[in-house]
């Protein structure tokens, strides 16, 4: 979200390549140099009004003077507006029209368009009304061309009815992209059938553009024009009325988008009729407005900003759109300090809180999580206690503390025992907690329940989340068989929704399922899925655990230089976003891959000092085992035996079967090597049979 970041991502993705990269209506030169790209295969167009002389003094950069149509440009285009016979007719008045105009297109667009309704165009009668008041006059002093063209727009804006004239003032007013007649119904207090018939006026002027079927947009220009018109003779009550129209809309969005996303300040009460018949037409609506919806906020001023802000939380969680999440939260922030409003200040910085975890900065999302939870405590606003201890709670899990995490969400569980829609999410994180520390039975029992209340509920977002988790868990505990079920309901579920993350978790899951199974070829087919569906920025968690298995199919098939490549990528990717089970996970990926031993056994005991020290129970024992297996390949028996038993015990007692043989295999190969047979035989034979329940064959060990 930071320019800086945003201009190095960019340059990255240029890197080696050959592009053309246009730049249309430039401002200034410091809107241009955080795009341009560092390679030298690439080239640049910019388009500006402005000569950029800054910009044009850098190496490698020349100025193309733009002027212009010609003469006989001019005259072509006004006869496929106007008719030829109209042009043929009177060319010296069709030559001077354009001289007046100095031959810019929009200029002559604008004038020709006045006449267009005359059933006898008269090029002379249109040449004397450019020419009334002497407007052309500084023209000549100035050379500024916008003087043509607003001469031009006084005309056309002349000749509008005042309703119209009204609504045109309006456009100028309203800071959005794009209009469309629901929005521009409230802006001019009328009704959405008259707001469509003035957009259509002004579009038949030329004076508004239809970008598509109900929508509508200025020229930079004429919205620079429409606006001085608007401060001339202003309306103070219009924006409010717009704003207001906005935050109805958003709100009714955001209970279909994200049901169980709670609203953290006081919302007025609903206006008019449901707009949205399901998900998917919300989510639309959302996806279009958002660039109206970024300045109508960053322009507003009082609760209403704050109101907008909390209301777009849930479209943000879905779709993560950073740049935007920061560019309003910041708004809400300015607005909520300046009212000194302590309760909003607390739910914009919650919001703050939420773009900081989602872009992988647990320790900035727990602090800023902490220090709301402070307020909504003292103020008593318990939606606001629960949503923070919550998420201060997923924030620390992340960091590694999971005993701060299961306290902050046994502490939400007493607050949202008799709410459904509140208890959900809930169990479903007190279930990710337990199971990491190791107690999965009940872990896997409280995502259970999650996800029949949100089955229950329809809370889709929720219940593929569970799916995703239980089928990774099933598999870690050898419950294989409930696994496709949760994966072909997930992935349904997931496109419905348009979720890519959660579709590549259970891609990835299932590609490791796969591998259990020795079909390999379909592991690496749904892991590379589940890595090309993590293509946004914002999915570095999906990106981390597609690497990892990834790198588990390539050492499973024998490639472990490539194995290695995929672990390192995740280690360094985890290492950046300070997230502890990817790291792991890397690290016991690499104790396996790497051929040198020394480097091996040192990837190894990182791995179990982090599992210790964070307490990753779901992790340690894996951990354990992969320091048993170096020891092994090093022949140092006794410590393959120590580190192999803790890795047995440890993986029995926290429930996970499907490590459990595992461990018991190297064991055997330990006792082997030490020389006592009849030890080795008994671990092989249990693992065996463990495996045979699970429906596993020997070999997948």
């Amino acid at each position: 979200t930071d320019l800086d970041e945003q201009s190095a991502a960019l340059r990255s993705r240029l890197a080696g390549k050959r592009m053309l990269i246009v730049l249309d209506n430039a401002a200034r030169p410091g809107q241009i140099r955080p795009v341009l790209p560092g390679d030298p295969g690439c080239a640049v167009l910019v388009t500006s009004r402005d000569a950029l002389r800054g910009l044009v003094e850098q190496p490698g950069a020349s100025r193309v003077h733009v002027g212009g149509l010609t003469p006989a440009e001019s005259n072509t285009l006004l006869a496929r507006i106007l008719g030829d016979e109209a042009v043929r007719n009177e060319p010296a008045a069709a030559a001077e029209l354009a001289e007046l105009c100095t031959h810019l297109p929009l200029a002559l667009r604008i004038a020709a368009a006045n006449m267009i309704d005359d059933e006898h165009p008269r090029l002379a009668e249109q040449l004397g009304r450019l020419r009334e008041g002497n407007r052309l006059a500084a023209l000549a002093a100035d050379g500024d061309e916008t003087v043509t063209v607003r001469a031009a727009f006084d005309l056309s804006y002349e000749a509008l009815a005042e309703p119209a004239k009204r609504a045109f003032r309006l456009v100028g007013l309203a800071p959005c992209q794009d209009l469309t007649p629901e929005a521009m119904a409230p802006l001019a207090d009328c009704a959405p059938h008259q707001a469509r018939r003035l957009l259509d006026q002004l579009a038949a002027a030329n004076l508004v553009q239809q970008l598509g079927p109900g929508r509508y947009q200025a020229y930079d220009l004429l919205r620079v024009y429409a606006h001085e018109r608007a401060l001339a003779e202003p309306e103070d009550q219009a924006l409010a009325r717009l704003q207001t129209y906005y935050l109805h809309v958003v709100a009714e969005a955001a209970d279909l988008l994200g049901p169980e996303v709670p609203s953290l300040v006081p919302l007025p009460p609903r206006q008019g009729p449901t707009r949205f018949d399901d998900r998917d037409e919300a989510l639309d609506w959302m996806t279009a407005e958002l660039p109206n919806l970024v300045p109508l906020i960053q322009q507003g001023r009082g609760e209403i900003v704050w109101q907008l802000v909390d209301s777009l939380r849930g479209f943000f969680y879905a779709q993560r759109l950073a740049t935007e999440w920061q560019l309003v939260t910041q708004a809400g922030l300015g607005a909520a300090a300046v009212a000194a409003d302590e309760v909003a200040e607390a739910a914009m910085r919650y919001n703050r809180a939420a773009l900081d975890w989602s872009r992988g900065r647990a320790n900035e999302a727990a602090d800023g999580f902490a220090r709301a939870l402070e307020v909504f405590r003292r103020t008593g606003l318990r939606v606001g206690e629960y949503s923070a201890l919550t998420n201060l709670a997923i924030a620390l899990s992340e960091m590694g503390d999971l005993d701060g995490a299961a306290t902050r969400f046994a502490d939400a569980l007493a607050l949202a025992e008799n709410e459904p829609t509140r208890l959900a999410p809930v169990l479903f994180n007190l279930g990710l907690v337990q199971v990491s520390l190791g107690e999965t039975d009940e872990g896997f029992s409280y995502l259970a329940r999650a996800r029949a209340i949100c089955a229950e509920l329809g809370i889709e977002h929720g219940e593929v989340n569970c799916l995703n988790n239980l089928l990774n868990f099933s598999r870690h505990m050898g419950r294989f068989e409930a696994v496709e079920e949760y994966f072909e309901r997930g992935v349904a579920m997931s496109r419905r929704l348009g979720n890519q993350e959660s579709e590549s978790g259970l891609f990835n899951a299932m590609a490791l399922v796969r591998l259990d199974f020795g079909r390999q070829d379909e592991a690496e087919r749904m892991a590379a899925t589940a890595l090309e569906l993590a293509d946004s920025p914002s999915m570095f968690r999906s990106r981390i655990d597609a690497l990892n298995t990834l790198g588990d199919v390539a050492l499973v098939g024998d490639r472990p230089a490539e194995a290695i490549e995929h672990y390192r990528q995740a280690l360094d990717l985890s290492r950046q976003r300070d997230l502890r089970f990817g790291e792991v996970e890397a690290l016991i990926g690499l104790t396996y891959a790497m051929r040198d031993n020394s480097r091996a056994l040192a990837h190894a005991v990182e791995a179990v000092e982090l599992t210790a020290r964070h307490e990753l129970r779901l992790c340690e024992g894996r951990a354990l085992l992969a320091q048993a297996h170096v020891h092994l390949r090093r022949e140092e028996t006794e410590a393959a035996i120590d580190f192999a038993e803790r890795a047995v015990a440890l993986l029995r007692k926290t429930g996970l079967r499907l490590w459990w043989p595992r461990a018991l295999v190297v064991l055997a190969a330990a006792h082997r090597a030490a020389g006592d047979a009849a030890t080795a035989d008994r671990h092989d034979a249990e693992a065996t049979w463990l495996l045979g329940v699970m429906g596993l064959a020997p070999s997948s060990n």
